[in-house]
């Protein structure tokens, strides 16, 4: 199958490009996704909870969004699976409060989006446990050893 992830960012936040295509590529690969492609922007709080609040009514900043979209990309002629927004500051106070880098919670949110992309959820305890599981063996395949967040 062929995957593909675009990341946006600017020059700030371009050292993460790598291991955030990385990570999502491995997630895509280890759900046995369809071939299809998906867009991982890296952005600041602001642009965030602007697209919080334009979308979901919520006027708040989060650490990750996750845009299903779902139609053919006619460009790639692939499943386009959707978008993920990272804010990389919000990231990074997460990270230090856990004890692990800003990298590696950059790869465990752009894990948690496109596992979103791909239909996981976790508004109910089963959905969680199935989400967490999934995700937390996708960061062990990346030798990635922090817990989903609770």
């Amino acid at each position: 199958m062929t995957h593909l992830a675009r990341v946006e960012s600017n020059s700030e936040y371009s050292e993460y490009a790598s291991d955030v295509e990385r990570a999502a590529l491995t997630a895509l690969d280890s759900e046995n996704a369809e071939s299809g492609a998906l867009t991982i922007v890296l952005t600041d709080r602001a642009q965030v909870q602007a697209l919080n609040r334009e979308f979901s009514s919520k006027d708040i900043s989060t650490d990750v969004l996750s845009f299903p979209d779902g139609t053919i990309d006619p460009d790639l002629n692939l499943m386009y699976f959707g978008d993920i927004i990272i804010a990389v500051s919000i990231a990074q106070e997460q990270a230090k409060r856990a004890g692990h880098s800003t990298n590696d919670e950059l790869m465990l949110l752009t894990v948690h989006g496109t596992l979103h992309l791909l239909g996981f959820d976790h508004n109910l305890p089963q959905e969680k446990d199935r989400m967490w599981a999934h995700q937390e063996r996708i960061l062990s395949q990346l030798g990635i050893t922090i817990q989903s967040p609770e």
